[in-house]
């Protein structure tokens, strides 16, 4: 996006806010993916601790998948997302440091009951479609 719009020269650190912005996002899904299978579906029982680490797994992963599509596209387009190695590593440290903060504040949001209140609708819908499924 950044390179699109050529947002890296105007905007410091442009690239770092849209790593860390993205990967709290992505962790977030991720947070909340994880405790809906947790609670509806009898297949999964987890730790709110592991929950964290598979949330930041998930979002160094998706980083990874990030700097892949950059690569991909500066080799097949010829468009330079990539800056060198030192550039890739803060990339995939900011977002390693966004789904860790996600990841904190998410144990905190189970702890607390917050997350089920978030979910609750959502949770009637996995529940709802679940059972559904089982009666076909």
């Amino acid at each position: 996006m950044g390179g699109l719009f050529d947002l890296y020269y105007p905007i410091p650190d442009f690239d770092i806010v849209t790593h860390f912005v993205s990967s709290v996002l992505i962790a977030f899904l991720a947070l909340i993916a994880i405790y809906l299978l947790d609670k509806h579906w009898d297949g999964l029982s987890i730790d709110v601790y592991a929950m964290a680490f598979v949330v930041v797994a998930i979002t160094m992963a998706s980083g990874v998948v990030w700097e892949f599509a950059e690569w991909a596209a500066g080799t097949l387009l010829d468009i330079n997302f990539q800056l060198g190695l030192e550039d890739t590593m803060m990339d995939l440290l900011v977002d390693t440091i966004g789904g860790m903060a996600m990841a904190m504040v998410g144990i905190n949001l189970v702890k607390e009951g917050k997350l089920h209140e978030m979910t609750e609708d959502m949770g009637r819908l996995v529940v709802s479609y679940t059972t559904h499924k089982k009666k076909r």
